[in-house]
């Protein structure tokens, strides 16, 4: 690790760094906050602490959320943890609804159900029975196809 670093330590100073302004800006930092916070959906996220963040005050995260995303940095929240529901009721189709909510950030089972019915047009539970139905019914036909052949 010490050559790797004493390497570096010698490129940087035997090499003219330039000044790239374009990977400091604003609308550069917001995006990268926004590609990090559909890991964390969980956490208890508000304007402020988003805003926060990214060093920047809420009206500018909230212009620049809205410039590359088409949406007030609320609602792209609410849809990442729609998405990440969607996810996880597949990948895991013994959790509970509540649990499903809960692990994606929504404070109750109710408020969850309806953003996400509002979402994503169906109920959580239907959604799932469909998703759930769609992947036994390929699974059965796969095996189907492997008796044929």
């Amino acid at each position: 690790i010490n050559e790797l670093l004493i390497t570096l330590l010698e490129t940087l100073r035997t090499h003219d760094v330039t000044y790239e302004a374009s990977l400091t800006t604003a609308e550069r930092t917001t995006e990268m906050f926004l590609r990090e916070l559909e890991s964390s959906v969980f956490e208890p996220w508000t304007l402020d602490t988003m805003a926060e963040s990214t060093g920047l005050k809420r009206t500018r995260f909230a212009h620049y959320c809205k410039k590359l995303k088409n949406m007030t940095p609320n609602r792209y929240l609410t849809h990442l943890r729609v998405e990440k529901a969607k996810e996880l009721m597949c990948a895991e189709p013994e959790l509970s609804l509540t649990e499903v909510g809960l692990r994606c950030g929504f404070c109750s089972a109710q408020y969850f159900a309806t953003v996400f019915r509002g979402q994503a047009g169906v109920a959580p539970a239907r959604y799932r029975r469909d998703q759930l139905g769609k992947a036994g019914a390929e699974e059965t036909a796969s095996k189907t196809i492997k008796r044929v052949l």
